[in-house]
This record gives structure tokens, C-alpha cells and sequence, in this order.
């Protein structure tokens, strides 16, 4: 598989860190990335920010996608559990 991030993609065009690829080199080389490995026949994942992001990158031909953020999606639900715990006095 070659997964392709776009946050790493964007720092190396010379961006500030994003999980949401706005710039057309960014958005060209992932392109470019889905093209290489069709040609080698292998699988393209990348990483999306948002379920949006998730569906058009999967609409441009992206085989695997991972959608969310894991640090945020855990600091997410463990602030959820400490809220209930909380309420439960």
C-alpha cells in the first residue's frame, strides 16, 4: 500500500501542518500518488480529516481512507467519560 498523508504533504510544500489539504500541489501530488500506484498495482490510502474530505478522497480513487484524527478522537471520549463521571455525584 502507499499512503499518502496530506499533513506531511503540505509541511513538505512548505504549509503549515493541516489535516484538511487545501493547496493544488498538495492536492496534486496526492493524485499523483493514487496514479503510481495503480501503476504498480498496488492499493493508495490516505488520512481525512472529516467525513467530506473522506468521501471525496474516496471519489478520486483512494482505496483505503482513515478518517479522524486518533489523538483527537481519544481526548474526544475520554473529556465525554470524565463529563459523565462528573455528573453522576
Amino acid at each position: 500500500m502507499l499512503y499518502v498523508g496530506p499533513n506531511d504533504l503540505t509541511i513538505d510544500y512548505g504549509g503549515k501542518p493541516t489535516y484538511l489539504a487545501e493547496d493544488p500541489r498538495v492536492l496534486g501530488a496526492m493524485t499523483g500518488s493514487i496514479e503510481v500506484a495503480a501503476r504498480h498495482g498496488i492499493r493508495a490510502g490516505t488520512y481525512a480529516g472529516n467525513a467530506e474530505v473522506a468521501r471525496a478522497a474516496f471519489a478520486r480513487g483512494y482505496d483505503l481512507v482513515s478518517v479522524g484524527y486518533a489523538g483527537k478522537t481519544m481526548v474526544k471520549a475520554c473529556q465525554q467519560l470524565l463529563d459523565a463521571a462528573v455528573q453522576l455525584r
